[in-house]
């Protein structure tokens, strides 16, 4: 853990809070990579305890639901049920 961990921007981090990369000649600090995403137990900067698992598959579903969100071009359709956006196959 804590290998490429979640920051405000590339002075304090390798990854924004939705997974993207920082460049690391960008104009502004906080300029990312397109498409450019780490999803796994190094994005987060320390031990949480006994099992991060949880932990780590919540961040994973959250910055996957926000690639899936960004990206007009993917084979999905969104449906709405209630107040949650869902998405399935076209």
């Amino acid at each position: 853990m804590g290998g490429c961990s979640i920051g405000k921007d590339r002075n304090s981090g390798v990854i924004n809070n939705f997974g993207k990369v920082y460049k690391g000649d960008g104009a502004l600090l906080a300029d990312t990579y397109d498409d450019f995403y780490a999803v796994d137990g190094a994005i987060i900067p320390s031990s949480l305890g006994v099992n991060p698992s949880l932990t780590i598959s919540a961040l994973a579903f959250r910055i996957a639901k926000e690639i899936v969100q960004s990206i007009n071009f993917l084979p999905v359709e969104e449906v709405i049920l209630g107040k949650e956006k869902i998405y399935f196959s076209k």
